[in-house]
């Protein structure tokens, strides 16, 4: 198998508004698809991520 980078995966947050997909570059995988740091689960939960210190 071969792997790609991570820069390949691209965003794939449906925004319904432009009726289109993000498409950011450096996406990591999630339970819900590939997200780019501002549409991952708990971005749009308006939470920090569980891995940052706080500030």
């Amino acid at each position: 198998m071969i792997r790609r980078p991570a820069i390949a995966y691209r965003c794939r947050h449906w925004d319904g508004t432009r009726r289109r997909y993000c498409g950011a570059p450096g996406a990591r995988r999630y339970l819900t698809g590939y997200r780019c740091p501002l549409h991952t689960p708990a971005a749009l939960a308006g939470r920090p991520e569980p891995d940052t210190p706080p500030p």
